[in-house]
């Protein structure tokens, strides 16, 4: 049946079935497709062989069966492993992660058809390390179990059957599909790595089940037999196959990846991703009850209580076993295993190979990180961290201890980095870049051997580039003008000061503290003072972009340039656009970058928001020389363009000088309308889809709502004539409400524009007297002239 339904899933020519090195070397693929071509060779083989000897025993049968569950396997992991880079035909990044799953189902038939008769396999494989512990008077048995070996066992061929096998393959498939979706890092592969993580524990819990069932079936037939020889009790013929320390560090990967993701909730997957962890904890160390990054609980409460070791064994127990063994003692059969003579007895057992790494505790504090202003999620992030450090200390102070056996934590630069990361996502919060502070100068103390008051305290966490880099941004973030820029070039002066952090300094650390002086906002001194502080920095960079050896990777960009020539342009200085233009003319002259659309943009902006006499030339000179740098003006330019034109001449001006003005804002407006028409007659990116390009097109180089705004303000301040006037306006009203643009802005310059008897007339079509034009608002309007536009 499974191999029916494996031809029927897999359909194959007489090609494929060629051995892959047969072939030629243009031919032979993947190492995956190869693993696939071979296994389909193996089962086109094997199919004619059965069917001309259809009188086989059972026994090859069922070998037949268990390699077949085995090399299904094998290609599922082959698979999940191959890079999906590697892949000939199929680009995708899911499209390995499929066609390992897609050999699940052959393997859940072949588990659900398996017999209980044994096999005899010959395969290399590693032992399980058990230590079990027993004391006197009260014993405690503690079985260390190294989980690592759950797919790999030495096993008695006698004991192993041929559905322990197949389910042993099975969670073996399992566990590789589950890590090729993780790594997938695909929008459902959380979903996929619960679901897979999931199977796999109920494969651990079929197994314990039925080995449950057969110590319940020798029990009953042991009763029947004189209690002087008793039987030999069954065992467990192998290790549950639980899920691995590897497959709960993917699942948790999923999930922190998963945080980061548009359309997802943060908090949820953080959630899932703490869950994974909190059960990974306590299949390493037992049920513990308490809430483990609750501050207010120390790790010591959780902490499982042992003796020194007095007996060592290899026998692998569980709980089920033991309770069975209690209710056999009780009946009055005694248990010849039994090497202590305590009057109670119990046992635990530790899967030392679930126990989590530092990965795993990182990817978890990431994920609160990514909660970003979420209440409670940096605390989470901070409480797990304490716990590493407390952990990590204990380790050290009590090697010997029973936790500290189990779980080995070393907490390091990326733990810290995750915390001060979630601290300083946080916007508009003190508090919380002065948290991350004090865990950088945690960090610093650590490094030193002096972070804590007892013994050697020495952790090599020393702060690193992305340690200062997260401040840095903290304090932009928050928001706090003057105060953000002082300590952001504080931490930049560290970084500089450094032997080691110093190399890691670029461009970007640069632009990020020029950025934040840009933004002193408040009084005009404050203005000024970050200005300043702001030309002097970019005059660095460029100083040490001019000596080699000193700067590192820094040298000026196009950012920092465009930063600072927009900060001359929001200033609110009344030579804002001199600034502006002395600026750029430097970036032309010095060579270190080429300006881009932005710059172009940002002094348009300047000479628009100075509204001095001749700007509008100035402005229309700057598109040409856009043009002629090959760069292509968007809608902001233009529209800057049309708002510099609108306010470049005074009301006692001659109507030539407006008209003047009047035709280059004119030539703006028409250049928007052609980009949009252009645009959407011919698009330029092929490699795009044409609707999505066509979208993207719009709102780069289209009309918006300022354009038809910023439009009537020119109509209303350059012309002279009310008729000519009336019949511009009225024409750009109405594309503007076709074009779903209109806002309570162009409404304001509309009201302005035009005479309160027209806009009765012609825009609101009513003859109602008692309507007051000076209160319009889109509200006023059907809600399909302004579906375009943010206003509500």
């Amino acid at each position: 049946d499974h191999k029916n339904n494996y031809h029927h899933h897999h359909h194959h020519d007489k090609s494929s079935t060629t051995l892959p090195w047969l072939l030629p070397s243009s031919r032979r693929k993947s190492y995956a497709q190869r693993a696939q071509q071979l296994f389909e060779y193996y089962y086109s083989s094997n199919s004619s062989s059965n069917s001309s000897s259809s009188s086989s025993s059972s026994s090859s049968s069922h070998t037949t069966t268990t390699l077949d569950a085995q090399c299904i396997a094998s290609v599922v992991e082959a698979w999940a492993r191959q890079q999906s880079s590697c892949t000939y035909e199929h680009k995708h990044s899911d499209h390995c992660a499929q066609m390992a799953e897609s050999h699940l189902e052959t393997l859940e038939i072949i588990y659900a058809n398996a017999s209980s008769k044994s096999i005899h396999l010959d395969y290399q494989a590693a032992n399980i390390n058990t230590t079990t512990t027993t004391t006197t008077t009260t014993t405690t048995t503690t079985t260390i179990v190294d989980g690592d070996a759950v797919y790999h066992v030495k096993i008695n061929p006698k004991q192993e059957t041929q559905r322990e096998f197949s389910r042993r393959m099975l969670a073996y498939a399992t566990s590789d599909v589950l890590e090729a979706y993780a790594r997938a890092n695909l929008f459902q592969s959380s979903m996929k790595v619960d679901i897979l993580l999931k199977r796999i524990k109920e494969l651990a819990q079929d197994h314990i089940q039925e080995s449950y069932n057969n110590i319940h079936c020798f029990d009953t037939s042991q009763d029947h037999h004189h209690q002087d020889h008793p039987q030999p009790q069954p065992q467990p013929s192998q290790y549950p196959p639980y899920p691995t320390a590897q497959s709960y560090t993917s699942a948790i990967l999923a999930h922190s990846r998963d945080g980061r993701r548009k359309g997802k909730s943060a908090y949820t997957a953080a959630q899932r991703a703490d869950n994974l962890l909190r059960e990974m904890i306590i299949r390493c160390n037992g049920n513990l009850e308490h809430d483990l990054w609750n501050p207010n609980n120390h790790w010591k409460d959780f902490q499982i209580t042992t003796t020194t070791t007095t007996t060592n064994t290899t026998t692998i127990t569980h709980d089920s076993f033991e309770k069975k063994k209690k209710r056999k003692n009780r009946n009055g059969i005694s248990s010849n295993k039994s090497n202590s003579s305590s009057s109670s007895s119990s046992s635990s057992t530790i899967y030392s190979g679930h126990c989590p790494d530092v990965v795993a505790f990182n990817a978890v504090m990431t994920a609160w990180g990514n909660c970003r202003n979420r209440v409670g999620a940096a605390d989470k992030a901070e409480s797990i961290l304490n716990f590493m450090e407390d952990l990590y200390f204990h380790t050290k102070e009590s090697p010997s201890s029973s936790l500290s056996s189990s779980m080995k934590v070393i907490p390091d630069v990326v733990s810290y980095n995750a915390v001060i990361s979630a601290w300083c996502s946080k916007t508009m919060e003190e508090a919380a870049i002065v948290r991350a502070e004090s865990i950088k100068k945690r960090m610093e103390d650590l490094a030193n051997g002096i972070g804590r008051s007892s013994g050697n305290a020495f952790l090599p966490v020393a702060p690193d580039a992305f340690t200062y880099n997260s401040c840095i941004h903290g304090w932009i973030r928050a928001g706090l003008g003057r105060k953000s820029a002082e300590n952001a070039d504080r931490l930049l002066r560290e970084m500089m000061a450094s032997p080691t952090l110093c190399k890691h300094i670029n461009s970007k650390n640069f632009g990020a503290v020029l950025r934040s002086w840009t933004k002193c906002h408040g009084s005009p001194q404050d203005v000024e003072f970050g200005l300043q502080k702001a030309i002097s920095l970019l005059g660095e960079m460029e100083h040490l972009a001019l000596s080699p050896g000193k700067g590192g990777n820094v040298k000026p960009d196009v950012v920092a340039y465009t930063t600072l020539i927009h900060a001359f342009a929001t200033s609110g200085l009344p030579n804002c656009d001199h600034l502006a233009m002395d600026q750029f003319e430097q970036m032309l002259f010095k060579k270190f970058c080429k300006p881009n659309v932005r710059t172009f943009s940002s002094v348009i902006l300047a000479l628009a928001n100075a509204r001095r006499e001749g700007n509008d030339i100035r402005a229309r000179d700057m598109i040409a020389s856009m043009k002629e740098m090959g760069v292509r003006p968007n809608s902001y330019s233009l529209n800057y363009v049309i708002n510099c034109c609108a306010g470049s001449c005074k009301e006692e001006e001659g109507w030539e000088r407006k008209m003047k003005a009047f035709k280059i804002a004119l030539s703006a407006f028409q250049d928007i309308r052609n980009y949009s028409k252009t645009t959407a007659t011919n698009g330029e990116n092929k490699n795009l889809n044409s609707g999505e390009h066509l979208e993207a097109m719009r709102k780069e180089y289209g009309p918006n709502s300022f354009t038809y705004a910023f439009f009537v303000k020119a109509c209303t301040n350059l012309l002279y004539s009310d008729e000519k006037r009336a019949r511009i306006v009225l024409r750009t009203f109405e594309e503007c409400c076709n074009n779903g643009y209109l806002s309570n802005e162009v409404i304001c310059r509309i009201v302005q524009a035009l005479p309160p008897d027209v806009i009765m007339e012609k825009i609101i079509q009513s003859k109602n007297r008692e309507i007051d034009v000076t209160n319009l608002n889109i509200h006023n309007f059907p809600l399909d002239w302004s579906k375009n536009t943010k206003d509500k």
